[in-house]
Parts: C-alpha cells; structure tokens; sequence
C-alpha cells in the first residue's frame, strides 16, 4: 500500500544503517578480525493538499548504498585455491595475450539504488476518483564470487544496471445501484545492461583440482548483455453487489516489446582439465555463439539478438455468493490468451530437415479457459477460525525471455560452435578465427575426427 496525501502537510526523514563498528569482535573471548563494510538507506518524503478536499500530492525519495569486502582471497586459511597457480595464470595472461584478468587479493562489491515515487490524487466528486502514480528505480549491484573453493579473477565480475520505470493511472468509480468500477492504465520500461573491466576477453574456466574452479576472463553471460523492455496496460474491472450476492466482471489486454540483447560466451567458453593444460594451450572443451554476418563487438552489443512482441489478454467473470452468514461460495471463470503480432524465424535447414519437420516456432492463439471454486466457512460465533478452500485452474504468464531466446538460437543470424580438441589451441580472441581454423584442418584431415564442430 503506498501512501498518499492528505489535507495536513506531513513530512518525514528516515535513516537506516550498519557497519564493523555496529559488529561484534570477539568469539569465546578471542578478538576477531571484523572487516570495514557498509550497508545505509537514507530517504525523505513529503505529502499534502494542493486543493483542499480535492487535490493531494506526496513525493518520497529514497537512496540505498552498500560496499562488501570478499572474503576467501587465494592462499588464505578460507580459501583451497593456490596463490601460485593464480599467479601462473595471470602472469601467462599478461605476458602472452597483454591481457590483464584483474584482482585476485583483495576485492569488494558494491550496490546502490535510487527510488522516487510520486503520487497525486484528484477528487472528481463524490463518486469518481482519479489516481496518478509514478515509481522510479536506478540501480546496480555488483556481482563477484569468491568462495573455498570458486575464484573468480576481478575482470570476471560485472556490474548489472537497471532503470526501470512505472507509470500508472487509475480511475475508481461508485456508481448507483451498488456498481462500482476500476479502470486502470499502465506503461512500464525496463532497461538493463552490464558493465565489466578490462577489454572484451573469452571466458575461461580451469579446474584446479577435483572440486575446486579458478574463472578468467570477461564472463560470459556479461560480455554481450542488454534489455530493453516495455509493457502498455489497460485493465478494467466492474462490480455488482446485491443481497447476496458480488458479482465481478473484467477484463486485461498488454502489449509487451522486448529488445533482447544478450548473447552467451560471444567470444567463446575456453574450458581446462588442470592449470597446467591452460598454460599448455590444451583446451578440454570450447564452445561459444557468433553473428553470421558482421560478428564485430561493436555490432553485436548494439544491435539486439532478437526483439519479440506478445499480446496478453484475459477476460473473467466471478460470483461471491452469500448462502448464510457463515458460508460464502464463490465461482469464477477466465480465459486467458497469449499472441505473437509476427512470427518467430526459423532455419530454413530445420524447415527442410524432415526429423524437424513439425516444428515451425509457433504458439497456439487458443486461449486457456480456467473454472475456479472456492469456499469461505465461519466455524464459531465469535468468528475466530474459519476454514477456506477452493480449487481451479490458472495459467502463468510465460516468460518472454523465452520467445526471444527462441528467435536468437532459431539458426538466422548467430550459430553456436562446439569444439572438443584432442591438441594444443591457443586463445583467441575473436572466435570466427577459431571456427575457420578448425574448419580448414577438417578439410585436410578428412580421416581424422579430431573437432566435433
């Protein structure tokens, strides 16, 4: 529930916050090292009458900032990994590739967000009321794992940004004869990216031992990493109370558009058996994603992998039916729909291989019909228990990631490469190299089956 203004002019100013001097230091007597850390939110907000009686206003501004240290650096107590194969492989980076990955003995992470809402409410009459509600949200938070048994070199974290937005209007009427109704418009946007040190790098992952896993590199779902999402909403919902009876019709219809801009290990996914395989060049496995036609960085992290739109629609009706004053029966049913404005694409290789014949990346337009029922029974006087139940199906929104995953792997723009070399392949940086260097040596080595491409 989010507040509001009222007649009274009411302000108010809140501070929350920890850190180390707020910690405990010792434990069973023995003082402890406490590292410096922060964790504040701070904020402000304001409301009251621009017309008495009429027009109210609030505005609240909010602000959260934290820093963590990672614990778990290599060669301490806490961590399994070995300061000498770290260094190995940051030295092996820098002086062969000129690459550097980044901090391995000390690191912090980091987040902040900035809130700001806005509220007015406009009085029409007695009988119309008008709601204008406005929610702003800029953040980030950084993201860097260091555990006893995972390392993740500086470069490997990234710092995931988003701005998103809500904007809402909400008309509320009481009519005669017990009707009310709720009509409410919305327009959502929601924007994220991902920022990450050093130049663009292959990710790596190199197994130490067993169980333990060092990671270099730009990693790879941050390299190539952007969304841009909106969503338009009308809804309305319409009410008739009787005797014994509420009745509930509505009805929703959204039209969301997605720029999906994320490609996973653009520039390929180096996997090791050991540290001494990748100072040896002697990769286990690699595999990684590239554009067809123009695989440059600057392409690719501008230009979206797929953009999808979907149209949401429902349609419900509801009857809260009153049988005595302990026992409420309550019936409904809603059909939901789902369409997409224009179709996924599709390989024309997929179209023309008959084991995949049946497959054409389309979804039904059919819409889901969903009976609900439920129950609401008072068992004593006092009207202290009561027993609920009910039963229905409902339908969840599909994740539209989905569809614009559906688009990004269909096989028209960016094909995926697996390869699995039984020899020493160095690091490179642009993975088209790769593909057409393993792609000659299959030619040659016709007998051989050293790459599975």
């Amino acid at each position: 529930m989010t507040k509001n203004g009222t007649n009274h002019l009411d302000a108010e100013v809140y501070a929350y916050g920890n850190n180390q001097i707020l910690q405990g230091s010792f434990a069973n007597g023995v003082k402890q090292d406490v590292p410096t850390f922060f964790d504040t939110q701070f904020g402000a907000g304001i409301g009251g009458a621009i017309k008495k009686d009429k027009l109210f206003y609030y505005l609240n501004v909010e602000q959260a900032l934290s820093e963590t240290p990672l614990l778990n650096a290599p060669g301490t107590a806490t961590s399994n990994i070995a300061l000498a194969d770290v260094e190995a492989i940051a030295n092996r980076l820098i002086e062969t590739y000129d690459y550097d990955p980044g901090t391995y003995a000390d690191a912090s992470i980091k987040t902040a967000s900035t809130k700001i809402f806005t509220r007015l409410d406009f009085n029409i009459s007695d009988k119309h009321k008008l709601t204008l509600r406005n929610n702003y949200v800029n953040s980030f938070a950084d993201n860097l794992e260091w555990n006893s048994s995972i390392f993740n070199f500086g470069n490997q974290g990234y710092r995931h940004n988003s701005v998103a937005n809500s904007l809402g209007l909400e008309f509320k009427s009481n009519l005669t004869n017990g009707i009310s109704n709720n009509l409410t418009i919305g327009f959502n946007t929601v924007s994220e990216n991902r920022d990450f040190e050093g130049r663009v790098f292959p990710h790596i992952q190199i197994a130490a031992n067993s169980t333990n896993r060092i990671f270099a590199g730009t990693y790879r779902e941050a390299s190539v990493y952007s969304t841009d999402f909106y969503t338009l909403q009308l809804a309305d919902k319409l009410t008739y109370i009787t005797q014994n009876h509420t009745f509930t019709f509505g009805g929703l219809l959204q039209y969301h558009n997605l720029d999906y801009g994320f490609l996973s290990a653009w520039n390929g996914r180096w996997e090791y058996r050991s540290v001494d395989d990748f100072l040896n060049d002697r990769p286990r496995r690699i595999r990684g994603v590239y554009n067809i036609n123009n695989n440059d960085f600057d392409f690719v992290s501008q230009q979206p992998s797929a953009t999808v739109s979907v149209i949401e629609t429902a349609l419900y009706a509801q009857d809260k039916f009153r049988i005595s004053d302990k026992f409420t029966l309550t019936g409904g049913i809603r059909l939901d729909g789902q369409f997409l404005p224009s179709d996924l694409p599709i390989s024309e290789e997929v179209k023309n291989t008959p084991e995949f014949a049946r497959f054409d990346n389309k979804i039904s337009a059919k819409p889901q019909v969903n009976p609900r029922l439920g129950f609401n029974y008072t068992i004593d006087e006092d009207r202290r228990f009561k027993l609920r139940g009910g039963t229905g199906l409902f339908t969840g929104r599909l994740p539209y990631l989905w569809f614009a995953y559906t688009e990004y792997i269909s096989g028209t723009e960016y094909f995926n490469v697996d390869i699995r070399p039984n020899s020493e392949v160095p690091l490179t940086e642009d993975l088209l190299d790769l593909v057409d260097a393993q792609s000659n040596i299959a030619e040659i080595n016709l007998i051989d089956n050293d790459f599975v491409l």
